[in-house]
């Protein structure tokens, strides 16, 4: 008769505290968005005067189940200007248009998370640097804000898809000849989908 070993103690139960700290399918995600961006109010350029598509990706990690931070990069057209067209002789004789484009880099935000199923509303909110190409050449630089909230619906434990809707206000920078310095300050919405990749 051989003599069996005893098992081994059961291991110590998660507690609450312990278990909210561990990640939930996957502790960092790549969010890649389409969106359309149209302006609310403000004034020129720093607000839109099109509805535009435009895309972006955001890189983000989980500090906690329910909160994270991210970084991300967008662009789109941000606005059209009408510009005349001249014959050798200086008469006007057709239109064109010209379109500006808009970069944005979210350089922070955080993401709140609310429950843990697989529908996860968010809250959010950031803000960073903006460039703003003009349609009639050069660039002006600033900086923005936005805030929103959205939703991730898993597919997998490593994939999904979901919507957002943010409120950004850029505020562009612009020089003068005689040294001077102003803002012109525009409030937009930007709202689309966005599938993440998340491990």
């Amino acid at each position: 008769m051989t003599n069996a070993q005893p098992l081994p103690p059961p291991p110590d139960p998660l507690t609450g505290k312990k278990n909210s700290q561990e990640p939930w399918r996957g502790r960092f995600w790549l969010g890649l968005r389409l969106a359309a961006a149209g302006g609310i109010a403000g004034e020129r350029p720093a607000r839109p005067n099109v509805v535009s598509l435009g895309g972006g990706f955001d890189l983000g990690v989980r500090i906690r189940n329910w909160i994270g931070i991210g970084t991300g990069f967008s662009g789109q057209i941000h606005d059209r200007m009408t510009f005349n067209v001249l014959d050798p002789y200086g008469k006007v004789v057709g239109q064109t248009y010209r379109y500006g484009n808009l970069f944005v880099w979210d350089i922070a935000y955080a993401r709140l998370f609310m429950g843990r199923g697989r529908f996860q509303p968010y809250l959010e909110g950031g803000g960073g640097l903006t460039s703003y190409y003009r349609p009639e050449g050069g660039y002006q630089i600033g900086g923005h804000v936005r805030a929103g909230a959205g939703f991730d619906g898993w597919v997998t434990p490593n994939l999904t898809l979901g919507m957002f809707a943010n409120y950004r206000m850029i505020a562009l920078e612009q020089r003068y000849s005689d040294g001077a310095r102003d803002y012109s300050i525009g409030h937009s919405i930007v709202g689309g989908l966005e599938m993440g990749l998340h491990w």
